[in-house]
């Protein structure tokens, strides 16, 4: 049976353990998010995806609920381009384009679940963050530990588009 939730209830009970930590770091943040993943692990995947909406919009701790998709059984089976254009919004430092490409947009690709025109379209982008976008979205590609197994042709077609982009620009 799917486990239904109070998600903003959950949120805070997840945002009020965060505070709790003393060391905020990713070792000790991860723990915490783990603990919640079990709690969530029976949950039906659009209650996450509500869930991570929630959490990012009231505590903007973007890479937690990112993790807590990915790390959902069926909640990553969701993400597709429009999840993707939403939880990528407002992408605006290095830190968030790793956990966004990482977690989400990365795995989406690797399984199918955007097109490669998508990356395309984010190589081509005049944001930088989304051209970063597109090339951190190869690692998972090439990460064993992330399910990957050396994607080079997908991996350097990106870097072939990036790098004819920026070559163009500074023409």
């Amino acid at each position: 049976m799917i486990e239904i939730f109070d998600y903003k209830k959950v949120a805070k009970e997840l945002f009020d353990d965060i505070q709790k930590v003393q060391v905020k770091n990713t070792p000790n943040l991860r723990r915490i998010r783990k603990i919640y993943s079990k709690k969530l692990e029976n949950a039906a995947p659009k209650q996450i995806l509500n869930f991570a909406r929630y959490f990012i919009n009231n505590y903007n701790y973007r890479w937690i609920a990112f993790e807590l998709i990915r790390y959902h059984k069926t909640a990553i089976k969701l993400i597709g381009v429009k999840e993707l254009e939403e939880f990528g919004k407002g992408i605006d430092s290095w830190g968030v384009v790793d956990d966004f490409a990482i977690f989400l947009a990365g795995p989406a690709w690797q399984r199918g679940q955007v097109s490669e025109e998508l990356l395309n379209n984010w190589a081509h982008s005049e944001d930088r963050w989304w051209r970063r976008t597109a090339l951190v979205c190869t690692v998972v590609l090439n990460r064993r530990s992330m399910g990957g197994n050396g994607d080079t042709t997908r991996t350097l077609n990106v870097c072939r588009l990036i790098y004819q982009d920026r070559k163009e620009k500074m023409i």
